[in-house]
């Protein structure tokens, strides 16, 4: 497992951020000495973090539910193009039709979830990230009901799936549109929109041919990328269908209309009046047609009711012309959007230009969590990221592990973290020298806890620390420090490993392990008291007070107490 902490969120103040800082070292450390939570507990939903911006870790700040709060700034450089790399990522992810293309030079890269992706979260069947980030990311996922209809394509070519909430005027629909990177475009060059397609698909309902454009109004991770264009009844359609000459057929209305002017209808007529125009559903009000539609469309096998779940879209990457003479990340034809980026080989041809590729702080934080050899290293996270920035790295996980499993490049589970710590902001800071805070915000409490930070634990902190050098070299070379020496009865003239001293430095331990580093250094600090008194501790409490003074303080760790201990098997 990388010992580089994942890190997500922006903090709410400056103590928050040197709190979110102090712990992200913390759990870097901890990880180093492979002291971490046991796998098969799931990872911690609350605890310390590490925090700040890591090597090959996301800043602070990130994508959220209505649109990613990060501007999409990445690092310098390009991506490179190995496997597992942010290029080959955003290829893998591309050809299963999970990026949406922003902008004419430079572009934008979106990630949008796959629909399978956000029921399994929403229904409870995804891995476990901890209970308390399971609940909120759930609570986050907003559930559209509707229906999918399933219009086939008139040459035959399969059906384009549709996605309605309002199919009382279905009968009068004229069109379909479609975002610029639906797959009913593949292997073709998409013109500036709006657009025609070139395809036709038909009504399930009485077999007219509509239409099928392109335009960008039309929303990649809403259902399914294509929605009814029904100009009479809605005002947006009606806005698109002037726009570019769309008729406008009446499938409501108040009475159905005859050759009197006086009783022709009006556009948008909404939820509102009888079925006109309608053959077999002439007469119905708008809510029997909606019923009558849907029943004929199912027992056809041409639709479903369903629930969408929607949570927007993150950007993955921008995406510029490469420097001349210089060969770019990949080859990518512009024209065919985000499909042209799923076969480097194919866009290597004709159109096909040098691009770079910088990914963003979302995609190299899937990346980490995707590429470790020795298991998905730790994620730390501000609490209001739970329901943004840390969704959406799981939602971009699942969905890139699919990928690449399609791909025949993985197997498996997406990777679940050993650990992912919630850090909470601080409550009050009140005389605590500058040089110790950070010390002192990451013992101050639980690092899911709101806690105030006084000067009396800082002066705990500065003498444990500057006891330390001279508490170690101490330790480090005593025979006393062997299990079972000491007198053992806690006078202070030395106790070694009698059964409550051992329990305590396993308490210590586990805590450490667990991310609970207030009681961490509680544990350590009642061995820097016995030391301060001229007690001997055993070798167990010797070993935890080593091992909490350097994850807490960064503070040398001797060799004797280098190898690593156990991960904790009690879960916080």
């Amino acid at each position: 497992m990388s010992s580089a902490a994942v890190v997500l969120g922006s903090p709410s103040d400056e103590e928050h951020g040197r709190r979110l800082r102090a712990v992200a070292g913390a759990v870097e450390r901890l990880a180093a000495l492979g002291a971490t939570r046991p796998a098969s507990d799931g990872p911690a939903s609350e605890g310390p973090t590490p925090d700040g911006p890591t090597p090959g870790g996301p800043a602070p700040g990130g994508p959220t539910p209505d649109g990613p709060a990060s501007d999409g700034s990445t690092p310098d450089g390009p991506a490179s193009d190995g496997p597992g790399e942010p290029a080959a990522l955003v290829r893998r992810l591309a050809a299963a039709g999970r990026v949406a293309v922003g902008g004419d030079g430079p572009w934008t890269l979106w990630y949008v979830p796959a629909q399978d992706t956000l029921a399994a979260l929403a229904d409870g069947a995804a891995p476990s990230w901890g209970a308390r980030i399971d609940g909120k990311q759930r609570k986050a996922l907003r559930r559209i009901p509707g229906a999918v209809f399933h219009l086939p394509y008139d040459d035959g070519g399969g059906a384009l799936d549709v996605f309605i909430t309002d199919w009382s005027p279905f009968v009068a629909a004229c069109a379909v549109a479609v975002h610029p990177d639906h797959e009913v475009l593949a292997g073709r060059d998409v013109p500036p929109r709006p657009c025609f397609s070139g395809r036709y698909v038909r009504h399930p309902l009485h077999g007219d041919l509509l239409p099928v454009w392109v335009a960008d109004w039309v929303k990649p991770e809403f259902g399914t990328g294509g929605v009814v264009v029904n100009p009479a009844h809605s005002a947006a359609d009606l806005e698109f269908g002037r726009e570019v000459g769309l008729p406008v057929r009446f499938g409501l209305g108040a009475a159905e209309p005859t050759t009197d002017p006086a009783t022709w209808l009006e556009p948008p007529v909404i939820k509102s009046g009888r079925t006109v125009r309608a053959g077999r559903y002439a007469g119905l009000d708008h809510a029997a047609a909606a019923e009558a539609y849907l029943r004929d469309l199912q027992e056809a096998g041409a639709a479903e009711q369903v629930a969408v779940l929607a949570f927007g879209r993150a950007p993955l990457a921008t995406v510029t012309a490469a420097d001349a003479g210089e060969p770019g990340t990949l080859a990518w034809h512009p024209a065919r959007r985000a499909r042209g980026l799923a076969d480097q080989g194919a866009t290597s041809g004709a159109g096909g230009v040098p691009v770079t590729v910088r990914p963003s702080p979302l995609l190299i934080a899937a990346a980490a969590l995707l590429g470790g050899s020795g298991g998905a290293p730790p994620v730390v996270a501000t609490a209001d990221a739970i329901a943004g920035d840390l969704l959406w790295l799981r939602l971009l996980v699942t969905d890139l592990d699919a990928a690449l499993r399609r791909g025949g490049d993985g197997a498996g589970r997406a990777p679940v973290p050993d650990t992912v710590t919630v850090v909470a902001k601080v409550g009050s800071v009140k005389d605590v020298p500058a040089e110790w805070l950070d010390r002192t915000l990451l013992v101050a409490g639980r690092p899911d806890e709101v806690v105030p930070v006084r000067g009396q634990l800082a002066d705990q902190v500065a003498r444990a620390v500057g006891e330390h050098e001279s508490a170690a070299a101490r330790l480090a070379g005593a025979p006393s420090s062997e299990p079972g020496s000491g007198s053992g009865d806690g006078s202070g003239s030395g106790r070694g490993d009698d059964p409550a001293a051992a329990k305590a430095a396993a308490r210590t331990l586990d805590a450490l392990a667990g991310g609970d580093f207030a009681t961490a250094f509680a544990g350590a600090a009642a061995t820097a008291k016995t030391l301060r008194r001229g007690g001997t501790p055993g070798g167990a409490e010797v070993d935890a007070y080593l091992r909490a003074m350097h994850v807490l303080f960064d503070l040398p760790l001797p060799a004797p107490a280098a190898p690593a201990r156990a991960p904790a098997s009690r879960p916080l």
